[in-house]
């Protein structure tokens, strides 16, 4: 049996991704699919890591932003990635995080995304590509 304790802590890493292209419509930010979100049991002390790469489509003339929220939809900091307003661009970002001060217990990470004016944003899943196009990665420990 795996027994987690005090004195016997243990890096963990949790990764996920979309299995097919999620969109939103939403002006403020929403969760994008509950799919994507990386759980973790924590002791209070302890720091999580998140990386986040993704690809988005924005609509013809309106930009979207990209964040991460832990355990719900509040934005994490305010820290987004903004893609300007350019018709029908497919744009590749990264977000990387760190994050102390979360309570002992299980959490979660999971993608937030918006649009500045009600148009459809598109995070692309891999597809037939094989590449992970929208993927988030934890880290604790």
């Amino acid at each position: 049996y795996l027994v987690a304790s005090w004195f016997n802590r243990k890096v963990r890493v949790a990764t996920s991704s979309f299995s097919t292209n999620r969109t939103t419509t939403s002006t403020t930010p929403v969760e994008l699919g509950t799919e994507i979100r990386c759980a973790v049991a924590l002791w209070a002390d302890e720091a999580v890591s998140v990386g986040v790469t993704f690809v988005v489509n924005n609509p013809a003339t309106e930009g979207v932003a990209t964040r991460i929220a832990f355990d719900g939809t509040s934005p994490e900091n305010d820290l987004a990635s903004n893609q300007a307003a350019t018709a029908s661009l497919s744009l590749g970002a990264a977000i990387s995080y760190h994050k102390l001060g979360l309570s002992e217990g299980t959490h979660y990470v999971t993608l937030l995304g918006n649009t500045s004016a009600g148009g459809t944003g598109t995070w692309l899943s891999d597809g037939a590509a094989g590449g992970r196009f929208t993927s988030i990665a934890l880290r604790a420990g």
